[in-house]
């Protein structure tokens, strides 16, 4: 946690926990060598008791002569602008303040006051949001972020400790009166979850869900090792977009398999935040049961599709919507390649010899070329499109076709349809295609049609 000739940036709120913090690297400083730092977030939100907070901080900053650094950031119009959490909005700030202060400032480590007592609110507040053995393991006393490393030296003392340790030395600390605010879930927590437990089941429940956190660290830092290694053996990693072997990852123990998965995601993501166990059971249905080209979407624009060989992780792209299908026409060249939006339309003319048009898949679909207008184009659908089905006399309905095939709704409006000038759609791309223009013994020239999505991995 601590060397000899380290540089510390003390992260100072002003509250009782971050100056005992304060106070004991001024003890260490000239034993150890170090070179301290202050940081000090206002976050605006309590208006002058948050002025308040930055002006006691520079007042001890300036007294024990560390020099300081504060930022004031409008945390609620953040917290408004991406439509976040203030406590989410807050901790991302702070922390990516503190991250790039250390950075500029050559500082190793970032100190931060968490103590027991907000170790047992944490563990107790994921326990009822739901965690695994991640989050259950509570705050971490060490976690490198980057080069830096996070450190909590109080995260084994109480709270009622270090508020004695500070009546001792007659150190009057600010306090923030938003702790007293049960609208937050660890204020409601602290202020009448863990007194009554104390109370009515165990009057050392804090140390007892501390040593619980300990417990489940060192189990979870062990399956963490464990899954890196394979991560690293079983993963292909391209910008975007993440791979994991299939059969490989099925072989795995399930907690393994499961920190993998999070290692995917945070690969894209940079955390799991939002993903719950509905999520996991998702990706464990869509590994097990799930059809070849299933696909799960995650929160934090992350989507999973399985391939015949892996699962592929991707960063769903953000792109403007299309212009209703009937505003958009594009004519094929033949032979030639075509692009229509996200995808590529590749074209051939073959001899009618050697073709085998059954064992083929999907994306590829063959045509006589002789019984079909020079003109050959592309569209999405309109609202009262029709088709005549492969193998039926009559036509059918573009939308009774969809709910035939069980073709998702959303997918439906962005499938592109080939068409002939002469006989209407000849090919819902992928779903089905017409039975005019089949291939026959005496057809000479052979139409070839290849459509393809552009994406990081062909899935």
């Amino acid at each position: 946690m601590l060397n000899k000739g380290d540089g510390v940036l003390l992260c100072v709120s002003g509250g009782p926990d971050s100056v005992a913090l304060f106070i004991l690297f001024n003890i260490l400083r000239k034993e150890y060598g170090l070179k301290l730092h202050v940081a000090h977030v206002n976050h605006m939100l309590r208006g002058e008791e948050s002025d308040k907070d930055q002006e006691s901080v520079e007042a001890l900053s300036k007294k024990y002569g560390i020099p300081l650094d504060v930022k004031k950031i409008n945390i609620g119009k953040i917290a408004k602008t991406k439509k976040k959490s203030l406590e989410e909005t807050a901790r991302d700030e702070r922390y990516d303040f503190f991250l790039k202060l250390a950075q500029e400032k050559n500082l190793d480590k970032i100190a931060i006051a968490h103590n027991k007592d907000d170790q047992a609110e944490t563990v107790l507040m994921r326990l009822l949001r739901g965690a695994g053995l991640w989050g259950l393991s509570g705050i971490n006393p060490v976690r490198k972020i980057d080069s830096k490393y996070i450190i909590r030296p109080l995260v084994d003392a109480a709270r009622n400790e270090i508020e004695n340790f500070l009546k001792t030395r007659k150190i009057t600390p600010r306090q923030d009166s938003s702790n007293k605010d049960p609208a937050f879930l660890r204020n409601k927590i602290r202020l009448k979850l863990l007194p009554l437990l104390e109370k009515e089941y165990n009057p050392n429940i804090k140390q007892i869900l501390s040593n619980t956190s300990d417990v489940l660290r060192a189990d979870y830092d062990f399956i963490f090792e464990k899954a890196k290694k394979t991560f690293n053996k079983i993963a292909e990693i391209k910008s975007g977009a993440v791979a994991l072997k299939l059969k490989e990852l099925d072989k795995q123990p399930e907690s393994i398999k499961r920190q993998v998965l999070r290692f995917s995601i945070e690969r894209l993501k940079g955390d799991v935040r939002k993903i719950d166990y509905r999520h996991w059971e998702k990706l464990n249905e869509l590994i097990l049961e799930e059809k070849t080209s299933s696909a799960v979407d995650l929160p934090g624009g992350v989507s999973v599709k399985k391939a015949k060989k892996s699962l592929v992780f991707l960063k769903r792209m953000r792109v403007k919507k299309e212009k209703p299908a009937e505003n958009k026409i594009v004519s094929v060249k033949i032979p030639g390649e075509t692009k229509f939006g996200p995808y590529k339309v590749k074209t051939s003319v073959l001899k009618n010899k050697n073709i085998d048009f059954y064992k083929k898949p999907s994306s590829i679909e063959y045509f006589d070329l002789d019984k079909l207008s020079p003109f050959i184009y592309l569209r999405y659908r309109k609202p009262k499109d029709k088709i005549r089905p492969f193998g039926m006399k009559g036509k059918k309905k573009l939308q009774d076709l969809f709910v035939d095939e069980k073709t998702p709704r959303q997918r439906r409006d962005k499938i592109p349809l080939v068409l002939s000038k002469r006989i209407g759609i000849i090919w819902v791309c992928g779903v089905k295609r017409s039975d005019f223009a089949k291939v026959v013994n005496t057809s000479k020239r052979i139409l070839k049609i290849e459509i393809k999505k552009v994406e990081f991995f062909s899935c």
